[in-house]
């Protein structure tokens, strides 16, 4: 019987036996964890380099981050301004054109016809207008030597004003029947490229058409535009002097985080928009690789 073999001390506190059979225990789980696998060998800790600079003070680039879009610089949608039927479309879709480059032609017959009619009609109030000035100065030579009365003057002089205003009104109506003639003929506002045709040759067009003939946008250089919250606006205020100096941005790609160009802030808006907090800024991107295309989303860093 172990109870009667153990102390009696043990026997008047039974917990100090059960204390010492864990301890027991313990320590020869200890020993079976680390038995047989040695002491592992101490290696000495390898050395920590260190070197010295001087102090400098020097400029840190503070970045803020904002999610932009590219967009053209100038985007032109070309739209008839005469009615008429679409004669041809010059250019080839995604092509580049340059400015003034001839994009399509408008039936010109109607327009020339209407311009004929305006020029010999001036032709014919000018000619009235000749002999009228002529009566008017026998009228007053007349009236000089009291051969005729000043009425008969001053109602020829009248004559001659009346037929003034209305040589006029035939000038605007050659120089408007001009500027339509003009107008058969669509040339490209701005140099970019051309986008999908949207009308085909042989198709009626009218000024209000809402959907152009076709479109162009301007690539090179190509705009991102973006907003900052107004504490960052501030922030970049101040550190441009107004804007007086350029800031450089940067435009990555959110598909695989490549660098697409780099240029500088150009415009900032001129207010804060009051609902959402922010600024709307837009930079300019020479883009002569053309890795920036209108209308995806990308990250900037300005």
């Amino acid at each position: 019987n172990l109870t009667a073999r153990a102390p009696a001390r043990w026997r008047r506190h039974p917990s100090w036996g059960l204390l010492a059979v864990a301890a027991a225990v313990a320590g020869l789980c200890a020993w079976l964890g680390v038995g047989g696998r040695g002491t592992p060998p101490t290696g000495a800790a390898p050395p920590v380099s260190v070197s010295a600079a001087s102090v400098a003070y020097t400029d840190v680039p503070i970045a803020v981050e904002a999610l932009g879009a590219a967009q053209a610089w100038q985007g032109v949608v070309v739209r008839a301004q005469v009615n008429g039927r679409l004669q041809r479309v010059s250019v080839q879709e995604g092509a580049r054109v340059k400015a003034g480059d001839l994009i399509a032609a408008i039936d010109p017959a109607p327009y020339q016809a209407l311009l004929l009619q305006a020029q010999g009609a001036l032709k014919r109030d000018q000619a009235q207008l000749q002999l009228a000035r002529l009566m008017l100065k026998r009228y007053r030579q007349l009236a000089a030597q009291n051969s005729i009365a000043l009425e008969q003057v001053d109602t020829e002089r009248a004559q001659v004003e009346e037929l003034e205003g209305t040589v006029l009104t035939d000038q605007g109506a050659v120089d408007s029947a001009q500027v339509n003639l003009n107008y058969c003929r669509i040339t490209s506002p701005v140099t970019g490229r051309v986008g999908v045709r949207l009308v085909d040759a042989g198709n009626l067009v009218s000024t209000t058409d809402t959907g152009g003939i076709i479109t162009i946008n301007q690539l090179e250089p190509i705009a991102v535009t973006f907003s900052v919250p107004q504490g960052d606006f501030q922030r970049l205020l101040d550190a441009s002097d107004g804007f007086r100096h350029p800031l450089g941005t940067q435009a990555f790609s959110q598909d695989t985080g490549a660098l697409l160009g780099s240029g500088e802030l150009t415009v900032a808006d001129n207010h804060v928009d009051a609902a959402s907090g922010t600024v709307q800024l837009k930079a300019r991107f020479e883009n002569q690789d053309r890795k920036l295309w209108p209308g995806p989303f990308v990250n900037v860093r300005l």
